[in-house]
């Protein structure tokens, strides 16, 4: 586990790091570390993007992934459409709720958010993936998204999302609000074993089909 720039020990950078920043970032410190993987990616809310970009980039270091609550780069505009009131009053509350350090990153993911789309990048490889969604809503919520119709909708883009995975799993939770690593760890634990296992026996297969094809492949020798 790592801390982004203005995280935890990781000091906040001058300028805000775009996402394709972020994600070399995370590729500099596994060189540092000098970890080659298999990796399971594990990323919440915005982390989501950034395990998303490095994944689609280097497919052949990821064993799978756990998506915590991700972020969802069309979400917004869909509410937007719903209720503009609300929606833009969801993003002044956060602001305001956002210490002074961040609100650099906070912009930089609100453009993410209002372009709807994240920057080009090669598919996601078919790897094991279990994506948690907290479906815990309130209906006097003073937050738009964390009302019942909202929280409904997040849950079936989650679902899509998820469903192109073709060894995957989607667990939600009534529990927890958007902090699910905070409020009930074990289930992105769970997640983790889960993901782990499935890649386990993933590539235990993949290897002994590969050795009985080598078996089975007749050697040509020259007369």
């Amino acid at each position: 586990m790592y801390s982004l720039a203005g995280y935890g020990k990781s000091p906040v950078r001058a300028q805000p790091l775009t996402m394709e920043q972020s994600v070399a970032e995370l590729g500099a410190v596994l060189a540092a570390r000098k970890v080659d993987g298999p990796l399971i990616l594990v990323g919440h809310s915005y982390g989501g993007f950034l395990i998303r970009a490095f994944a689609a980039n280097h497919p052949q270091r990821v064993a799978g992934m756990v998506f915590v609550d991700p972020a969802d780069e069309g979400f917004e505009a869909i509410i937007g459409r719903i209720d503009p009131v609300r929606t833009q009053q969801d993003r002044r509350l956060l602001a305001g709720a956002i210490p002074a350090k961040w609100q650099g990153e906070l912009q930089a993911i609100q453009k993410l958010l209002d372009a709807g789309r994240l920057p080009p990048m090669p598919a996601l490889p078919d790897v094991p993936a279990v994506l948690i969604t907290s479906v815990k809503a309130d209906p006097a919520s003073e937050f738009f998204q964390e009302t019942p119709a909202i929280v409904k909708l997040k849950r079936e883009r989650h679902a899509a999302f998820i469903s192109q995975f073709s060894s995957g799993a989607h667990v939600f939770t009534p529990n927890s609000g958007h902090g699910i690593q905070r409020q009930e760890p074990e289930l992105v634990v769970a997640a983790i074993d889960q993901v782990i296992t499935l890649a386990t026996q993933g590539a235990a297969r993949t290897a002994k089909a590969s050795e009985q094809l080598s078996q089975a492949t007749p050697t040509l020798k020259q007369p």
